[in-house]
């Protein structure tokens, strides 16, 4: 098949590889300028680089304005897939295969559509998370089915762990899925815009950590801001504190919410929530005070 692709960061790199192990003709990537998101953390892939190595022509856009719409009618593609781009793909420019526009969600969907999937996930303390490869429509993540992989998550997972054990499931589902689709074998799962939910943009300033919230929904917002994403913060004594990993404390400490009531070479337990009856203490475990060196931290709350 010849397949265009519109792929951004490891997503985008991961998929790329896939398609062409496949055997398939990669025509055309399509990739956001590196430095689109200034959020954005070094630890990302290169689309544009990857397409470089394997002499693939790549446009960079922001958006798929009416240079690509043309470009894309003029290439005429079997497949279009996507895998990490940021921006709703045209129906103008999705239509255009026809073997269909395809794309890839790190969620299960119908739930998790749209925005930081991962995050969300992790801060409302699921069990489960996954991949999901759909049909693009006009809506962001409600097209047909097409497949799906899961993996469970644990306690102390942090978003970049689940990252990576989501992002090994891709290429397995991506070759399953263009199998699929090659083969006219596909039979999707419509759904149901009644079902599941959509998620909203995060900004750095939503990690700010309320302590009457009970400790595991603060250690769930904690893991799910770590590093590279914006942490988690807090405010003492006119500084913000970056609280970047912690743990649920076996010590059993009760009182009241934001109250350090332990520092040791483990950490700083502080007690969290409004239920006294039992053990709300999170031990924090990795902490910076925002532009000063780590070691301050220690003389700031001594």
């Amino acid at each position: 098949m010849k397949i265009i692709v519109f792929a951004y960061q490891n997503w985008g790199v991961k998929a790329i590889k896939t398609i062409l192990s496949m055997n398939h003709e990669i025509i055309q990537v399509i990739t956001h300028p590196t430095d689109m998101d200034k959020n954005e953390k070094n630890w990302f892939e290169s689309v544009k680089e990857e397409c470089i190595k394997n002499q693939i022509k790549c446009l960079e856009k922001t958006n798929s304005d009416n240079e690509v719409i043309k470009l894309v009618k003029k290439e005429n593609p079997d497949l279009i897939f996507s895998a990490g781009w940021r921006r709703l793909i045209p129906k103008e420019i999705f239509t255009i295969p026809k073997k269909g526009t395809i794309n890839i969600h790190d969620a299960l969907l119908p739930n998790y559509r749209g925005f930081a999937p991962i995050n969300w996930a992790i801060i409302n303390g699921e069990k489960e998370i996954g991949i999901t490869s759909h049909f693009i429509d006009e809506q962001a993540d409600t097209g047909g089915i097409i497949l799906q992989n899961k993996i469970n998550l644990k306690i102390n997972d942090k978003a970049r762990d689940v990252y990576q054990k989501n992002l090994e499931l891709a290429p397995k589902l991506i070759e399953e899925t263009i199998t699929l689709v090659d083969k006219n074998n596909v039979k999707p799962i419509i759904q149901n815009r009644k079902d599941g939910f959509f998620c909203s943009r995060r900004f750095p300033e939503d990690g700010k950590i309320d302590w009457k919230k009970n400790r595991e929904d603060i250690h769930n917002l904690i893991r799910a801001l770590s590093d590279p994403y914006p942490n988690a913060f807090c405010y003492f004594e006119g500084k913000k504190i970056l609280i970047k990993e912690s743990t649920l404390s076996e010590e059993d400490f009760r009182g009241l919410s934001g109250k350090i009531i332990q520092i040791s070479d483990k950490g700083i337990i502080v007690t969290c929530g409004e239920n006294h009856k039992e053990n709300q203490a999170l031990l924090i475990t990795k902490w910076e005070i925002e532009n000063a060196e780590k070691s301050s931290i220690i003389k700031l709350w001594n």
